[in-house]
């Protein structure tokens, strides 16, 4: 029970660990840099920040691929 139990923790811990050191794009979870990113984003019509957003995600998605 205890060696089962062991490995699926260090596979966990080691898939964590791993997941943010693949790459840094410096956007946050909500694809955003930091507060001068987020005040030209709110300055964009609705649909110019979807669009930046949008692009946002597949440049991220490109970088994970590689």
């Amino acid at each position: 029970m205890s060696d089962s139990d062991s490995e699926e923790d260090k596979g966990s811990d080691n898939n964590f660990e791993s997941a943010p050191e693949e790459f840094d794009d410096g956007l946050d979870e909500n694809l955003i840099r930091d507060d001068e990113d987020r005040k030209h984003l709110e300055q964009m019509t609705e649909k110019e920040r979807e669009q930046e957003l949008f692009n946002r995600i597949e440049k991220r998605e490109l970088m994970r691929t590689r």
